[in-house]
């Protein structure tokens, strides 16, 4: 009880208008997710699962790139094309992680593209062709497996 009264001493001060602001909560008058806030957990949850969906495309979209070159760069070696050759090595060490499973890839498909074109079934491209599909593989490299930087 508060001295000279019979209400509590706490309630006393609650109901004083100068210790009214430092009683308040630390977040009064911040939005809340009742409020509208736009990180309620609909939108938060639609944010991740976008964010884990493209980061989880990115491997698969860059096997697939890496599984292209190596099968042009098979059929360059087949066809005598060696600055095509070199540059496609050179996309693979520029933008490829240094794994086992991308390295292998790229020498299984180098291999299948050299048979094939060995078996005599197409002509060989002309080294514009080679240049064109060699510009489209560079461009889907560096969407799916940009490049570090360099040090």
């Amino acid at each position: 009880m508060a001295p000279g009264g019979d209400r509590p001493f706490l309630s006393t001060i609650n109901e004083c208008p100068e210790a009214k602001p430092y009683n308040r909560p630390l977040y009064a008058g911040l939005p809340t997710p009742s409020d509208g806030f736009p990180m309620n957990r609909p939108f938060l949850l639609v944010t991740l699962i976008l964010l884990a969906g493209s980061a989880a495309a990115t491997p698969d979209t860059g096997l697939a790139a890496i599984s292209d070159l190596g099968q042009l760069n098979g059929q360059a070696l087949a066809c005598g094309e060696l600055a095509v050759v070199a540059q496609a090595k050179e996309l693979v060490i520029r933008h490829a992680p240094k794994t086992r499973t991308y390295g292998a890839l790229f020498e299984e498909q180098t291999n299948a593209g050299f048979l094939a074109q060995g078996q005599g079934r197409e002509p060989c491209p002309t080294p514009a062709d080679f240049a064109g599909r060699l510009g489209a593989l560079s461009g889907r490299l560096q969407t799916a497996l940009p490049a570090p930087p360099a040090r």
